[in-house]
């Protein structure tokens, strides 16, 4: 299925691992004994306690009866104990626990030299603190330099009383100071059944990140047949590292795909890029690339490079690995920095394109190029009798194909007095925008050059009032007005290169232009009139609810037009209601309306009904516009028992009778293993061509997983 991938259960999913921080959320903690030995401060100094000793010879001696010794980096107890302090030497035939930091070990007989830090155990039982693992031993060897061999061992990061899987193997080494374990002649049981022969095979003890192979993954699509892939992670340095991607799909061949990332303290960039030679079924070479930079250049100047390019319009439809990469309509292509000097100007330099992925987009439909976008924001830093001045400068040069093109400037000064007191506040805003075109490509009677300029004003005021309900919580009232005027002016013979309609909605009744963009600057004689309600509680502060409802008033018909969009009437225009609710802590309502008193029905509706709690989330929606939509989302995720979860969505057309996306799984999660089954159908191409499958994930925690909390992945050394 296109863009699920679920990891092989098979012996390539096991061959290499990779390696998330073992002390992964959620992994099990692997507690002592309450009798087990405590550890000091570092000393040199021997200390011991026993209930009875026996000198033998010079220096040895024999402890019985709650022998305890210590020098503060380890701790011995046992009921018998020989000691010999001339050499430092530990001996124990006995059941017997030792502890230092990060390891403990109850063992039947033992050897250890405490000044060079060696010693065997014999039939262990082991414990590492530090990496929340256990294992059972027949022998264990500690080197000087830390390292612990394991013979006949069985490793698990399982808790005591789970069996969910183990790692039994001939010889394990547990690297401390490398973080590393390495087993060889490994069995792989999981519930007591072995599933998997490794003859060589490395595993974490910590959460540094290291070379090696992820999953591997597989899955199956109409498009491309068996999909497997395999990624390496290179840590190139702390700061910087590599992934390499290869992925085989059985109807089109070897695609090679990479990813370099760099995090700086002040900047972060990433460079993606996809091959795939001679795709079987196009009998074309296909590639997608991407470079993302975000970051500062000095403590005003930043720099942001988005860039995008990809082979074909049908890549991501046929190739995409993201569930939401076959809906991608344009790649983005952008440069932009930005200087910044607080309480004073703001200056913007862009330059952006896009590559279209939907072929069946008519040229005028397609956004033009900006080569480049230039801005300039500025405003006084102290107030006159409440005013300040201001100015919004633009330049762009809009660039495309066989279509009209040109450069356009745009001036915005200003004065804008505001002044806000407790119970009210008021402001207005006196401009003038003055727009020039030097057009090239221009249709036939079409000028060169046109220029428009604009006055226009504005004023908003409003009140804020509140009370104490009777059960002392606080009941505010807000009512607000927002009046526009500018004149109306011709702009029939202006290109469009980046207006277009926006949604009416609370924010457009204090808007001052109905279109966005400046090529089309509506002419306006109009009041807005809204008013807020909220209750919030007394304890906490929290708004329990809110309320708004608002309509425009045109005292004269807007009479500037754009592509589709006519002239607004006259008159009140739809209502518009906003309204959310708590209806308790874990239950929230929502709903939004646009409703029409000329012909007393809803435009458009938007209602959501959401649950949380404490991981048990499921949410209910319905959204509507009339003569466009009408749909329905229900989406929940509910933990039943344990670890065990259910997830489902589906989301429905109801106007034209037809599921949209459905998806329904069942997962399971422990402090060991993880796993996840789930099935989806949805809309996997532009052309609405419907795609379905099924995804497996299985995880053992303490052996592998992918990244880690910070987005780092984690990795080792391969087979």
């Amino acid at each position: 299925m296109q863009g699920f991938r679920p990891p092989i259960l098979a012996a390539a999913w096991l061959v290499c691992w990779s390696v998330q921080a073992v002390a992964a959320p959620g992994q099990c903690v692997q507690p002592l004994p309450e009798d087990a030995p405590a550890l000091g401060g570092a000393t040199d100094a021997i200390q011991l306690d026993a209930d009875a000793a026996e000198l033998i010879r010079d220096g040895l001696s024999t402890l019985r009866g709650d022998v305890r010794l210590s020098d503060g980096r380890r701790a011995f107890q046992a009921e018998r104990l020989r000691f010999d302090t001339s050499r430092r030497l530990v001996e124990i035939d006995s059941r017997s626990q030792f502890r230092e930091e990060g390891l403990y070990v109850s063992s039947d007989g033992m050897r250890f030299d405490i000044d060079k830090g060696t010693g065997t155990f014999e039939q262990s039982q082991i414990v590492l603190s530090e990496a929340r693992a256990r294992a059972g031993a027949e022998r264990m060897v500690l080197s000087e330099a830390g390292t612990a061999t394991l013979s006949g061992v069985r490793y698990t990061t399982c808790a005591p009383d789970s069996r969910a899987w183990s790692l039994q193997a001939a010889e394990i080494e547990l690297d401390r100071a490398s973080g590393l374990g390495t087993a060889t002649h490994a069995r792989l049981r999981v519930f007591d059944v072995p599933v998997l022969y490794l003859p060589w095979l490395q595993f974490p003890l910590d959460n540094a990140r290291r070379t090696g192979w992820l999953y591997p993954s597989i899955g199956t699509s109409s498009r491309n047949g068996m999909d497997i892939s395999w990624p390496l992670y290179v840590n190139l340095a702390p700061n910087y590292d590599l992934q390499i991607d290869p992925r085989w799909l059985t109807r089109r061949g070897l695609q090679m795909g990479s990813t370099f990332r760099y995090l700086g303290e002040h900047r972060t960039a990433s460079l993606e890029y996809e091959y795939l030679g001679n795709d079987q079924r196009t009998d074309e070479d296909r590639a997608y690339g991407r470079l993302r930079h975000r970051g500062l250049i000095n403590d005003r100047l930043s720099l942001d490079i988005d860039y995008a390019e990809v082979s074909d319009s049908a890549y991501f439809d046929d190739l995409g690995s993201e569930l939401n990469e076959s809906a991608l309509t344009f790649l983005p292509r952008e440069l932009r920095m930005v200087y910044n000097a607080p309480a004073e100007y703001t200056a913007i330099m862009r330059i952006s394109s896009f590559q279209t992925l939907d072929p069946s987009l008519a040229r005028q439909e397609r956004p033009y190029r900006r080569l480049p976008q230039l801005r300039f924001i500025a405003t006084t830093p102290g107030r006159v009798l409440f005013t300040r001045a201001g100015l919004d400068a633009r330049y762009v040069n809009f660039d495309a194909d066989s279509l009209v093109e040109g450069q356009r400037y745009h001036l915005n000064p200003y004065l804008r007095t505001f002044v806000d007191r407790n119970g009210w506040f008021a402001g207005t805003r006196v401009e003038w925008r003055y727009t020039g075109y030097d057009l090239r490509n221009a249709e036939p009677g079409q000028p060169d050059h046109i220029t428009r300029s604009l006055p226009s004003i504005s004023a908003e005021t409003g009140l804020r009032f509140d009370r104490r309900t009777e059960g002392g919580n606080r009941q505010t009232l807000e009512p607000q007005l927002f009046y526009l005027h500018t004149p109306f002016r011709n702009q029939d013979r202006i290109p469009v290169f980046d207006s277009g309609e926006t949604d009416f909605d609370i924010i457009q009744l204090f808007a001052n232009n109905r279109f966005s963009g400046i090529d089309r600057i509506a002419d306006a004689n109009q009041l807005a009139a809204a008013v807020t309600s909220r209750l919030l509680d007394a304890d906490s502060g929290d708004v329990r609810w809110s309320a708004t409802i608002g309509q425009l008033v045109r005292f004269e018909r807007s009479r500037v037009t754009l592509d589709g969009i006519g002239a607004a009437p006259s008159g009140v225009t739809d209502v518009i209601t906003a309204f959310d609710y708590r209806l308790s802590r874990r239950i929230t309502a929502e709903i939004a309306t646009l409703w029409s008193p000329e012909n007393t029905q809803f435009n458009r509706t938007l209602s959501r009904l959401r649950f949380d709690d404490s991981g048990r989330r499921a949410s209910i929606a319905y959204r509507y516009r009339r003569d466009q939509l009408e749909q329905a989302d229900l989406q929940a995720r509910w933990p039943v028992v344990g670890g065990l979860a259910l997830t489902g969505r589906w989301r429905t057309s109801l106007r034209f009778e037809q599921s949209l996306e459905t998806l329904a799984g069942v997962s399971y999660d422990s402090c060991c293993w993880s796993a996840q089954l789930m099935y989806r159908r949805h809309i996997a191409t532009n052309d609405g061509e419907f795609d379905s499958g099924v995804l497996l994930q299985f995880q053992l925690k303490g052996l592998g997983g992918f990244g880690s909390s910070n987005g780092g992945r984690n990795a080792y050394s391969g087979f």
